[in-house]
């Protein structure tokens, strides 16, 4: 009877556990820092506003732009780069994160000596260069799932990690 009641018992725990998710789409139990998972070089794997795809555009586009994440666990920081963690910022700025981890804002300002590179991503997703509250959908080592409502349009991004920074303590 109280093997039963163990089981029982652990069942109702992984239950809860899987219930008590932090981000809508998972994952549902991490053991890796919000910092850890977010630190690195990721690329835009879907990109949609107002529910329409605008991935094949962006892809199109004869810029191919990536997003570097890295910092401390004090100080996070997001640059605009075109091709790898080493390259260029082409704009950049602090990264705050909300005190649950489930927003995150930022505003990659457009700097002159880019502007031919960085204008036409910033004219498909103006809400990356402007001060925008983002809601992390999904937040695993791999996947970055994040939207927001700007200029009553719905942007949401699902980023890929191409390759993971390793924080400092």
């Amino acid at each position: 009877m109280k093997k039963i009641n163990k089981i029982l018992l652990l069942i109702a725990l992984g239950v809860v556990a899987l219930a008590c998710s932090r981000y809508d789409d998972g994952p549902s139990l991490s053991f890796r820092s919000v910092e850890k998972r977010l630190s690195g070089l990721w690329e835009i794997q879907s990109l949609k506003i107002e529910g329409i795809d605008y991935h094949s555009a962006y892809m199109d586009d004869s810029v191919y732009l990536r997003f570097v994440i890295s910092g401390s666990k004090e100080q996070l920081y997001i640059y605009l780069v075109e091709e790898s963690k080493s390259s260029s910022h082409l704009s950049s700025s602090a990264l705050i994160l909300d005190d649950h981890n489930k927003t995150l804002s930022f505003e990659l300002p457009e700097y002159a000596m880019y502007t031919n590179i960085t204008t036409p991503i910033f004219h498909l997703i103006p809400a990356i260069n402007t001060e925008n509250t983002w809601d992390i959908n999904r937040l695993s080592m791999y996947d970055l799932w994040i939207s927001t409502t700007h200029n009553d349009s719905l942007y949401e991004l699902q980023l890929y990690k191409l390759d993971p920074y390793i924080l400092n303590p």
